[in-house]
């Protein structure tokens, strides 16, 4: 609240003169065509499904790799990892981006479809597939993969990094993705560069806090993680198709 206070507002006389707002748009769509409450429901959107997924993702592997001390760790890490990667990588190749707008969208649209496809791959390809026949048999079994006591490297990279990888990894490079994309597309004059990256922020800190309480305490009782999986598909992605 003191930084979005304290940010310069649409009218405020700037501290330096010599700024001048970006008007070189070098063919790309203007960030000014675009009201910035649009962006910030669509980020408060992508930071509602994030969560929301970020919850379904533990729970699937919390019943692949039973339920270890690791399990939660897991996540959390490649998570952060996947997502600080995609900022890296959109930072270097978001100065090609000509529409932002259509980016955003489609990195939001294509995340929640791998979500959804990668779980309906697991579950519909023979058991006897490469990989999959050794959770398979795990998951008819008591057997199970620990840290520091499995020598078998093979499985312990299969549960903790292939399996993870297949479900979640390329989701969250695209949430790294989006960020950069996202600021391409708001950005037009520097003066009020740090109000807008605030509010944008806190437009995804609200949507993430929902969706992981709508998931969390709403959702999982009544229509369990399937039924959750769904929704989120369902409704994330004819809503960002249709912005």
């Amino acid at each position: 609240v003191a930084a979005l206070l304290a940010a310069p507002w649409p009218g405020a006389r700037p501290r330096d003169e010599g700024v001048q707002p970006v008007r070189s748009f070098e063919g790309r769509e203007p960030p000014a065509s675009r009201p910035l409450a649009l962006w910030m429901a669509l980020y408060a959107t992508s930071g509602f499904c994030a969560l929301g997924l970020e919850i379904l993702w533990f729970r699937f592997l919390d019943v692949a790799v039973r339920s270890t001390a690791f399990t939660f760790g897991t996540l959390l890490s490649l998570y952060l990892l996947g997502c600080a990667a995609g900022s890296l990588a959109g930072s270097v190749l978001v100065g090609r981006v000509r529409r932002p707008l259509w980016a955003f969208l489609f990195f939001q649209c294509l995340l929640l479809a791998w979500s959804a496809g990668a779980i309906l791959l697991i579950a519909r390809l023979p058991p006897d597939t490469p990989v999959l026949a050794y959770f398979e048999e795990a998951w008819r079994t008591t057997r199970s993969v620990r840290l520091g006591r499995d020598t078998d490297l093979g499985r312990l990279a299969a549960t903790y990094l292939g399996l993870p990888a297949l479900i979640f990894g390329v989701p969250t490079v695209l949430m790294g993705l989006s960020f950069p994309v996202l600021q391409r597309a708001v950005q037009d004059d520097v003066r009020t560069s740090g109000r807008k990256v605030g509010l944008l922020q806190a437009a995804n800190i609200a949507g993430c806090i929902v969706g992981s309480l709508a998931v969390g305490l709403l959702l999982l009782d009544r229509i369990g993680t399937a039924g959750s999986f769904r929704l989120l598909v369902r409704g994330g992605l004819p809503r960002t198709m249709g912005s």
